[in-house]
């Protein structure tokens, strides 16, 4: 029997698929809001003189898109495991059950307490596999410096996997887009206090505070508050104050996935 010759074609693959999945989230969200786009109404609490602002007319959460994130989420995590099994193969070894790709949440250490290098199982030695598998954990920085983990696309990847491994993943929910909030008018407009929801919106929920203190709003104000479906589940590992679309966050994973991590530090290990 030959040789496998190690590649990545099966890691390339698992990451179209990924995409396949979020080009039909996408696609899915946005012919709900074409369906029933949502509306926002606007009151003054008399007690305060805030102007407060409502939303209505919230889109069906649909349960595929739970569905479609984890599929999604999946193929990225088992692209990585692909890619862990080819960097094995590609050091001489044989992949085994235990082969997987490193995500680690600081640099590793030996039992003296001595660093030690991100390993895989089966252990490899290409000191060119070793360094990459380093340069591409959640802790280090585009420079080589220590970072905070939990602001890794990686370790959010990792984590979320986990979650959709034991529940439905990913509570899809309903937030506040505050990317897409924007007003402009006089340069001597006065600049109100702002409050904004940053949890999930239900029906007639207040999503925004304007105080404008003892100044009177323009006549046009419009803030254009803008729903966002979300990933609660996301949300609540982030460092972020405000959410992030789903799309967008998913999109963030598997540009990450695929540029940041197989083309920037993997590709050049295999032969052309």
């Amino acid at each position: 029997m030959e040789p496998t010759t190690a590649g990545l074609s099966g890691v390339m693959l698992k990451l179209d698929r990924a995409e396949v999945h979020l080009t039909e989230l996408r696609e899915s969200i946005d012919a709900a809001y074409d369906s029933s786009g949502p509306t926002f109404s606007r009151e003054v609490d008399p007690h305060t003189g805030v102007h407060v602002y409502r939303a209505h007319g919230l889109p069906a959460i649909d349960p595929m898109w739970s569905l479609q994130a984890g599929e999604l989420i999946y193929n990225l995590r088992s692209a990585l495991d692909h890619l862990a099994s080819q960097l094995v193969l590609l050091d001489g070894r044989e992949p085994d059950r235990r082969t997987q790709f490193p995500v680690l949440e600081g640099p590793p250490v030996d039992g003296q307490g001595c660093a030690a290098p991100v390993q895989l199982r089966p252990r490899v030695e290409s000191p060119g596999i070793l360094a990459a598998l380093d340069r591409s954990q959640p802790y280090r920085g585009a420079d080589g410096e220590i970072v905070p983990y939990r602001n890794s696309p990686l370790w959010q990847l990792a984590q979320l996997n986990n979650i959709d491994k034991h529940r439905l993943l990913l509570v899809v929910v309903c937030v506040l887009n505050t990317d897409e909030m924007y007003w402009a008018g006089d340069p001597d407009m006065p600049t109100p206090a702002l409050k904004v929801s940053i949890g999930p919106v239900q029906e007639g929920s207040p999503v925004a505070w304007f105080d404008w203190g003892e100044n009177d709003p323009p006549d046009a104000f419009d803030p254009h508050p803008a729903l966002a479906i979300s990933l609660k589940d996301a949300m609540d590992l982030g460092t972020r104050l405000t959410p992030i679309p789903v799309v967008d966050v998913l999109g963030s994973y598997c540009h990450w996935v695929r540029w940041q991590i197989v083309e920037e530090e993997f590709r050049e290990l295999f032969p052309a």
